[in-house]
């Protein structure tokens, strides 16, 4: 039996298994104990399995709801079957004593219900820890049970005693005689020098094991030396350890053996349970296993379907899979499709050319079982052995042979017998479901058990969702009831039964007649019998039968109702019925009318023959004819004026044919529709757009105008509502003030915003009037609309161009004015595309400087335009405007413009040309061309007075930066001359005093550095700012003379570029430049110096192999002033800085390659 704790030692915690499928109430219910009674610790599962194999350390089980495949009393049983002693609770949400009594049966311990509320888990947390205590306590005296009981078991055993130090206490002779060494030998030794192999041994840590914990201990090891098992059984006490051991290698062969046939069986029994594997995958499985069992090559089950099919296989040395066929006649296998029994073979003659799979192989065993299925013999399965140390087959091995045989067997049958079943039912399922009747089958406790569509209809569910409910879920109390009983009714019965008139209430609330019919049903075992119903529909006849009657009396009265003449003749003439209106007509009454003639009835003997004609025109004919107008003389001997339309018929009373009549005096219509002609003939020449509405706004008129503006025709409009055409631009509060005025008798006036049936919003000044019946009551609304778009679309074209001018006017740069100037061409003017071209006087080009973005994608990038015949150029060049209607009818069809078909352009002065074009022909009206050019001047005026203020700003900073220049120089001149002058002035007052020549020199040198300052500042002063001629110069012929100006001494100059490579530069500048650049590199960097020049991809560059510059004052050196020579004026790098400047270069200083400083000089990016 598994050994659970014993609770001994005071631990205050006791574990708890919780199984149940509900992963997540699981979890709740285990945070929900453990804060209920911290001596709780819930741990979970979900499977029987888990459930059955997590018991050794558990003091109490709790059992939820079902399992995965299992119920909650089988799981208890499991349980019990594992440890029957181990307390056992069912936690469950439906109670019921049926239940409780099988939970009693089964061994369950405790029994708590769930019920809502919090107080269930404070109880059930209790009675665990009672039932959790009582089960350690029961185990601590069953403990002390065992423990007296070893004594008695113990003394055949080989026993000796230590004691807490290890030695050697008791030695007894069965434990002498199995290690050879005698008591007075070992007793008094430590345990450990007499046996020092089993330090660190299994035994060697058991016992400290027990020593520590105080706690039996048993284990089974393997001596291998003398190639025997011994269970020992270490027991410990205050003073040491006793130690038991037994030989068991006898037991261990047989436990192994056993052990090995129990996983086998245990094996076998998981993969023919489990549910989530495909049947093919068990097949593999159980060959696995099967050769595993039998130490087996191979493993093949095969079906014998007029041949040899191998459905699986696992035989890793053999080329065979699964749906492989072979021949068997002749062999073993066809033996067995004969129903032959088990076939066993050893030898290899009698295996060799006898099976279909193993006829190449030399085969040592081979096991073969038919697999029988309910329908015969399906197959075989069989196992081959191909070495000669293949173990021999046991009885035990053929029995678990047949039981995979036999599994097989059975699992095909049932396969094949569920796949029938499967089959008929979803057959049925079809024919039921597709019955408009409601058909459902019900037990004895009045649950559904099938059901079709038609009745899972009815209560608004799926058949899925009806299956397994009852009438109680769905119908009311009283439909419930009586179902209930006509159910058992028949029943218990056993008769059929028939209801003609059933009502009940459906899911929607509304009241259901049907036809019942129900039928007892044997189940197939006849143990219950059950009542197939069948629900005719029959509320819509029932309630058609009752509408019918009643429409046939109201029907009467309706006819008699209308202002119409209704009649019905018999092929002779009489007439079979007539209602009241024919009845004033004649001046008589509907009875003298019905049974009479037109000849009987008529004022006049030609209506009455006319009215007889048409009538036999229509029954030989049968077909209906409509008599436009037609006349009927009144006995008052007025004339009135019908429309009669008769149709043939045949009445249900008689054979006869018949003609049905109704005619509808028009006299009063025909006198409207001369003056309604009279009125259309005004309207229609109005000019102005009308359509007339009923009080609910349903237009009821529109004339063509109306057409015209909204683009849809009468038989769109009529019909429909005003929104037909409402924008809704305009928001509710205008139509409500709109509405609240007609309805008040008064004319609405005002203009509005309308929607074409294009999707286009027009304007509209409209007026609204009431129209009044006799009583003065509102009838209708007449609406006039004037169609104003083009005035308000100018309007708004001259708000925008004057918002644009605006803009304009404050934008500060030609680029800025460009775009403002195309986006209002295509935004304001909503002309379809803009390009503005700007004149560049330096390439006399005209240069694209802004596009609309619809320009863009219809030109694709506007091209610079030269000196040519195009049309911007002309009108550029001309200073006139000028519009081409078809630009492939002018001489510009193939300039750049296209694909544009019509343009317009404006020249800007003389600062460049604004066009616009369409892909369209002729599409610039005259109001186009004039608010085009009114742009156009605008935009002259803006670029004009942008230039202007352009050049003014650019002076305004170039003064400003001559300031700072003459400031920074004023510094310069200030600072450096002030050094070498008092230099020279207190060098004079000494050499008078002493008269010495040396403070003489010292003065000279001063004035001298003085000289030099000078000639630098006058040079930096008289740099221009900017150069304005240059010319292609030979880089090389200026560094040579260059250098030879300057005082060198023994450096060296390389010029790393041919005479031929030129860079765009004022000569005498740029020698200027390269003197001080060669001038500096000496004296910072020695007269041994190497100076290198050469060209680069946008410049050229100066370097030497002096000491360089530091990094961090490499964007001081081209500062005024600055200097690291004592001797320096600090003017010699900003001279350079400022000439390279004047040419548009940029100035920088890097590392050169052999450390001294490189000077680079780019042109500036355009």
């Amino acid at each position: 039996m598994p050994q659970r704790p014993s609770g001994g030692g005071g631990s205050s915690t006791y574990h708890v298994l919780y199984a149940d499928r509900d992963g997540d109430f699981a979890g709740f219910l285990r945070d929900r104990l453990e804060r209920e009674d911290r001596r709780l610790e819930v741990r979970t599962v979900d499977t029987a399995q888990e459930a059955t194999g997590s018991l050794d350390a558990v003091d109490c089980v709790v059992v939820g709801s079902r399992l995965r495949g299992i119920d909650p009393i089988e799981t208890i049983e499991r349980v019990r079957e594992r440890a029957p002693d181990l307390p056992v609770v069912l936690f469950t949400a439906r109670g019921s004593e049926s239940l409780a009594s099988d939970a009693i049966s089964a061994g369950v311990s405790d029994y708590v219900v769930r019920e809502p509320g919090v107080e269930q888990y404070r109880i059930l947390a209790t009675r665990l820890v009672n039932l959790a205590e009582g089960y350690r306590a029961e185990r601590r005296a069953t403990a002390a049970t065992e423990r007296l009981a070893a004594v008695y078991e113990r003394i055949d055993d080989a026993f000796y005693a230590i004691d807490d130090e290890w030695r050697v206490t008791y030695w007894n002779e069965r434990m002498a005689d199995r290690t050879g060494v005698s008591a007075a030998d070992i007793v008094g030794d430590v345990v450990w020098d007499v046996f020092p192999e089993m330090v660190d041994s299994e035994a060697y840590e058991r016992y400290h094991e027990a020593m520590a914990t105080q706690q039996r201990v048993t284990f089974q090891t393997y001596v291998e030396p003398l190639e025997y098992w011994i269970e020992v059984r270490v027991f410990p006490d205050e003073d040491g350890l006793s130690i038991y051991s037994r030989e068991i290698t006898d037991r261990k062969d047989r436990e192994r053996a056993l052990e090995r046939r129990s996983e086998h069986l245990r094996r076998l029994h998981e993969i023919t349970t489990d549910e989530t594997a495909s049947f093919d995958d068990q097949l593999r499985e159980l060959l696995a296993l099967g050769r595993d069992r039998l130490a087996a090559d191979a493993g093949i089950v095969a079906e014998f379907d007029d041949g040899y099919t191998v459905r699986a296989a696992d035989a890793p040395d053999l080329t065979v899979g699964a749906g492989e066929r072979f021949d068997m006649t002749g062999t073993i296998c066809a033996e067995m499709s004969d129903g032959a029994v088990d076939t066993v073979r050893t030898a290899s003659d009698v295996i060799a050319d006898a099976h279909p799979v193993y006829r190449d192989r030399s085969v040592e065993t081979f096991v073969g079982v038919p697999i029988d299925a309910s329908d015969g013999v399906y197959g075989a399965i069989s196992f081959a052995g191909f070495d000669d140390d293949t173990p021999s087959v046991s009885e035990h091995d053929r029995t678990f042979v047949r039981l995979l045989a036999q599994w097989i067997g059975r699992e095909v049958s049932r396969r094949a017998a569920r796949q029938k079943a499967q089959t008929n039912e979803r057959y049925l399922r079809v024919v039921i479901d597709a019955l408009p009747q409601q058909v459902f089958v019900k037990d004895s406790g009045g649950r559904y058990l099938l059901a079709n569509g038609a009745a899972a209809d009815v209560y608004g569910t799926s058949p899925a969702e009806l299956e397994g409910s009852t009438d109680e879920e769905y119908a009311t109390e009283s439909d419930h009831r009586d179902f209930r009983a006509d159910d058992l009714a028949v029943i218990e019965s056993g008769e059929a039964k028939t209801i003609p008139e059933d009502t009940f209430v459906d899911a929607g609330g509304e009241k259901r007649t049907v036809r019942t019919e129900i039928q007892p049903l044997e189940t197939p075992h006849g143990d219950e019998r059950r009542a197939l119903v069948v629900a005719t529909n029959i509320t819509e006849r029932k309630r058609l039968e009752q509408q019918l009657d009643r429409s046939r009396k109201r029907l009467r009265q309706l006819i008699d109702l209308l202002p119409q003449l209704v009649f019905a003749k018999g092929e002779s003439g009489e007439y079979l019925f007539a209602n009241e209106g024919l009845a004033q007509a004649y001046g008589t009454t509907v009875e003298a009318i019905e049974g009479a003639t037109d000849a009987e009835l008529a004022n006049s003997e030609t209506e009455a023959e006319q009215f007889r004609a048409d009538d036999r025109e229509v029954i030989e004919s049968g077909e209906s004819k409509t008599i436009p107008e037609e006349t009927l003389t009144y006995p008052d001997g007025e004339k009135r004026v019908l429309e009669t339309r008769k149709i043939p018929f045949e009445p249900v009373e008689s054979d006869d044919r018949a003609v049905l009549g109704v005619a509808t005096d028009i006299t009063g219509l025909k006198e409207t529709e001369r003056e309604l002609r009279t009125f259309e003939n005004a309207v229609e020449s109005a000019g102005h757009g009308i359509y007339i509405t009923d009080t609910d706004a349903t237009i009821e008129y529109v004339n063509s105008t109306f057409e015209e503006i909204t683009g849809y025709s009468a038989d769109e409009a009529i019909g429909e509502t005003p929104r037909l055409i409402r924008s809704d631009v305009l928001g509710e509060a205008y139509y409500e003030e709109m509405w609240n005025t007609i309805l008040s008798g008064e004319t609405w006036h005002a203009e509005i915003q309308d929607r074409r049936k294009s999707g286009e919003i027009y304007y509209a000044d409209q007026t609204i009037t009431p129209i009044e019946d006799d009583s003065g009551e509102i009838e209708a609304f007449v609406a006039i609309q004037r169609d104003v778009t083009e005035r308000k679309r100018l309007e708004q074209r001259l708000r925008g161009l004057h918002r644009a001018s605006q803009e304009l006017s404050v934008a500060e740069t030609v680029p800025e004015i460009a775009a403002i100037a195309v986006d209002a061409v295509e935004d304001v003017l909503e002309l379809p595309a803009a390009t503005l071209w700007r004149y560049d006087e330096s390439a006399d080009e005209l240069v694209p400087t802004a596009v609309s973005e619809t320009g863009d994608r219809i030109v694709d990038s506007p091209p610079t335009i030269s000196r040519d015949d195009s049309l911007p150029w002309w009108v550029f060049e001309h200073g006139e405007m000028r519009v081409v209607e078809d630009i492939t009818a002018t001489e510009h069809a193939e300039d750049e413009l296209s694909p544009l078909r019509s343009c317009m352009a404006v020249p800007v002065g003389d600062i460049g040309v604004i066009a616009t074009g369409s892909v369209d022909v002729d599409a610039f009206d005259d109001i186009d061309i004039d608010l085009f050019q009114i742009l156009g001047g605008a935009v002259e005026a803006a670029m004009t007075r942008a230039e202007r203020e352009q050049q003014l700003r650019e002076r305004e900073r170039e003064l400003a930066r001559q300031n700072e220049r003459l400031d920074e120089f004023a510094s310069v001149v200030a600072h450096d001359l002030r050094n070498p002058l008092s230099i020279a002035i207190g060098m004079l007052d000494v050499a008078q005093q002493t008269g010495a020549d040396e403070h003489f020199r010292k003065a000279d040198d001063a004035l001298t550095r003085i000289e030099e300052l000078i000639d630098d500042i006058l040079t930096l002063a008289r740099q221009p700012g900017t150069v304005t001629q240059t010319s292609a110069v030979s880089l090389a012929t200026v560094a040579r003379e260059s250098w030879g100006y300057v005082r060198t001494g023994n450096a060296d100059l390389i010029v790393d570029c041919e005479t031929s490579e030129t860079t765009e530069a004022n000569s005498d500048r740029l020698a200027q430049l390269l003197e001080n650049l060669f001038r500096n590199a000496v004296e910072h960097g020695g007269e041994d110096v190497t100076v290198r020049i050469g060209i680069t991809a946008d410049g050229f560059y100066v370097a030497d192999d002096g000491v360089g510059i530091p990094e961090d004052a490499r964007d001081a050196v081209f500062e005024h002033g600055y200097t690291t020579n004592d001797g320096g004026t600090g003017l010699g790098l900003s001279i350079v800085s400022d000439i390279a400047a004047a040419h548009g270069w940029t100035s920088s200083v890097t590392e050169s390659e052999s450390g001294g400083a490189r000077f680079e000089f780019h042109e500036r990016p355009a």
